[in-house]
């Protein structure tokens, strides 16, 4: 079968769902003028609960399906793998509607080729987007194949089976590579029929990854393993200054060295091309390069552009009167100032590309987590259309938000190429990584809250985030900022409110800084969590109440269902972690909730000081995504986060001095080691209602600050409200 085959569901095509996206960001543009307060509003409160799309735009099995030589059932993936498991949870929702083993399928990255997407990985809303449109494509494709194998074979559809590569009924069966001969003749059928969930035979089960002996094996190919014939190496110096800019270089002495092929001078980089990626580095540093080296930024002067009010910001949530209630209640009213600090991805594989300039037409390998956005970048920059361009994508070594808008490092390695007329492959170094790639930004949250000592019920609660910006001033669409107001899709996320609190108030700012930041993890649920549950345990110590008590008697509303189900994980997670049995001297313990695209995340931390530093040695967290697909890899995917969370909160940051960023390497920006890795314990709750499941590659990060922090304050007293947390 051919992989270029593009066929397109009746009644629906890319061509119309962008036309259809363009008249409503049209209207949403002329709202936003005459009535934008309002509107953005409501944008926001629909943007904090609503299911994610998946970007996908076509769901044509021709498009995502192949047969090879073996029998195999080859899916070509919207989505990367980044290391998330996805590429499984794919491999399995295929193989349920196939109704075949899941050895029998494999996965492999679409790239630009494959199905359309235009939202990339992330957002933890991969398999939770798919989990429908993909098995009724698995579904017909299953039907196609039964039919196309009952008119070949002459028998009823009805007794065909499909059985370790060969379908048929009885003696009469064939294999699927030889059917998959006529595939251009099979018929599409109008409908088909996807399981229930008590049919179900592989989603549910806790099975491997389909990936994980390649990978042990060292036989999964990343970027940085890639290549094209005659290629060589590129190296690129950047500016060292957040706002400094190429004034001069003196190429004299690199350009005689050994192995260079050519010094390549663009408006805000100047490269090296040579035979091996050694030569070139080496060659980059026998560069002489005047800077001009623009403002010397300092980090308390990026932190004091975090005030409340500095700029107009969207408001995500009013519901009464919050700030007049905690202003007509002073004696008593708690407010509070929340900090996280500037943060690296530190993923294992450092971003590379690979690109090969030819005429009219280019060649791409890129370590990326959305390919369209790089397509349309390129196309925005050398004026080529999609129709030239081969975009192949790779496994990925750890993404956390920082591939997802790297488009210039394909754009910088197809100048290189273009210069010498091959393949270049272009990889940062890990310094490069640290110092020129995007950080997660600075924020704070302003927290206030007017509180009843006699009910013990909190009468008004209010979040100002104030932030820079994960996603607006990275997308390739002119005046996102001022359309929108604020990138509440990324670093406000989490702003909104569900506890029951008759008066609620979130709020959103984003500040203009000369940091390049961008998605990380979790996005804003991390320093919202961290503020708001942080929070909630200071009201909780104020009016002398459990943690626990607090939280459930403001999730009261039996119409809310995230009411309901936060109540339920918090019952659960208040049994399994023994919370009220008597806890070890010298142990601290605290708790903390958060929801997080609808998938509910609550954790107990418990902590001691080892050493003079904060050791958090056991963590108890259930999870309700509300369906499992596979139990294993949402485990897995929850202690990554724990150990992320750990990290982060312990003693990851950023840190800039005269306009550089002081972290170059895994030397001097610390992070949490194989020995650090407390007891976990990860319960998963389901819904039995639920129609489809939601996003665990995300969420289970927000509730480990706060909970971190308030066993802390359990153990010592002390109310720690900036991140990360200090030693002893």
């Amino acid at each position: 079968m051919s992989n270029t085959e593009n066929t397109k569901k009746k009644g629906f095509s890319r061509r119309k769902f962008f036309k259809r996206t363009g008249i409503v960001l049209g209207g949403t543009a002329v709202l936003l003028y005459f009535g934008r307060h309002r509107i953005r509003r409501s944008i926001a409160g629909m943007a904090a609960s609503m299911d994610s799309p998946s970007g996908v735009t076509d769901f044509s099995p021709k498009i995502w399906f192949d047969i090879n030589a073996d029998n195999k059932i080859i899916v070509r993936s919207s989505k990367e793998e980044i290391g998330q498991g996805t590429f499984t949870g794919i491999a399995m929702l295929v193989a349920e509607e196939l109704e075949i083993p899941i050895t029998d399928v494999d996965v492999v990255p679409g790239g630009l080729a494959g199905p359309p997407d235009m939202a990339g990985t992330g957002g933890s809303m991969s398999l939770g987007a798919l989990y429908i449109p993909l098995r009724e494509t698995a579904a017909t494709m299953r039907e196609m194949i039964k039919n196309a194998a009952a008119a070949k074979l002459n028998i009823d559809v009805n007794t065909v089976k499909l059985n370790k590569g060969f379908i048929g009924s009885g003696s009469k069966t064939i294999a699927l590579s030889e059917l998959a001969q006529n595939w251009n003749d099979w018929k599409i059928p109008k409908e088909v029929k996807i399981k229930k969930r008590s049919e179900f035979k592989i989603i549910g089960q806790p099975l491997p990854r389909i990936d994980l002996i390649p990978k042990v094996m060292g036989k999964t190919p990343f970027c940085i393993d890639k290549s094209m014939p005659e290629m060589l190496c590129g190296a690129i110096l950047r500016s060292p200054y957040l706002e400094g800019k190429l004034l001069s270089v003196d190429a004299s002495e690199a350009e005689k060295m050994k192995g260079v092929v050519k010094v390549v001078q663009e408006k805000d980089w100047v490269g090296v091309v040579a035979e091996k990626r050694y030569q070139a580095e080496m060659a980059l540093k026998k560069l002489k390069v005047e800077w001009d080296q623009g403002k010397m930024w300092q980090q308390e002067e990026l932190e004091a552009l975090h005030e409340e009010g500095k700029v107009v910001g969207v408001t995500v949530q009013k519901d009464g009167k919050a700030d007049a209630v905690i202003e007509d209640n002073k004696t008593n009213a708690l407010n509070a100032t929340y900090e996280v600090q500037y943060l690296a991805h530190g993923q294992m594989e450092p971003i590379g590309t690979i690109a090969h300039f030819q005429e009219d037409k280019i060649h791409i390998i890129a370590s990326t987590q959305a390919v369209d956005h790089v397509a349309n970048a390129l196309k925005s920059e050398f004026g080529i259309s999609k129709k030239k361009m081969t975009i192949e994508t790779s496994f990925v070594g750890g993404g956390f938000g920082g591939r997802h808008y790297v488009f210039h490092l394909p754009i910088d390695a197809l100048y290189l190429s273009k210069a010498v007329g091959k393949p270049v492959h272009l990889l940062r170094t890990r310094e490069e990584e640290f110092q020129a790639a995007y950080v997660r930004p600075y924020g704070r949250n302003f927290m206030g809250a007017a509180i009843n000592p006699e009910t013990k019920r909190i009468e008004a609660l209010r979040n100002v985030q104030v932030s820079g910006d994960m996603n607006l001033k990275n997308l390739p669409v002119p005046g996102l900022m001022t359309l929108l107001g604020a990138d509440f899709l990324g670093t406000g996320h989490g702003v909104h409110i569900e506890y029951e609190i008759p008066n609620r108030f979130g709020r959103i700012e984003n500040v203009e800084t000369p940091v390049n930041t961008s998605i990380w993890r979790g996005v804003g649920c991390v320093p919202n969590g961290f503020a708001r549950e942080s929070f909630m345990d200071e009201i909780a110590r104020k009016i002398s109440i459990d943690p626990f008590d607090l939280r459930l008697e403001h999730l009261t509303n039996g119409d809310d269902i995230m009411q309901k189900r936060m109540s339920r994980a918090l019952l659960s997670l208040r049994q399994e972690s023994a919370w009220d049995s008597p806890k070890e001297d010298g142990v601290g313990r605290g708790m903390a909730i958060f929801v997080d695209r609808k998938t509910i995340a609550a954790m107990v931390a418990e902590i001691k000081i080892v050493d003079g530093l904060y050791k958090v040695t056991k963590v108890t967290q259930v999870i309700n995504p509300a369906i499992a697909i596979n139990p294993e890899s949402i485990r897995k995917q929850a202690e990554g986060c724990i150990m992320m969370g750990i990290s982060s909160s312990l003693t990851e940051e950023v840190t800039i001095k005269d306009s550089q960023i002081q972290q170059s390497n895994y030397h001097n920006y610390k992070m949490a080691y194989v020995a650090d890795t407390p007891e976990i314990k990860i319960v998963i709750q389901e819904d039995e209602a639920a129609e489809r499941p939601y996003g665990v590659g995300e969420p289970p990060i927000a509730p480990v600050a706060p909970s971190i922090g308030n066993a802390i304050f359990d153990l010592t007293g002390k109310r720690l409200r900036r991140l990360p947390f200090a030693k002893v």
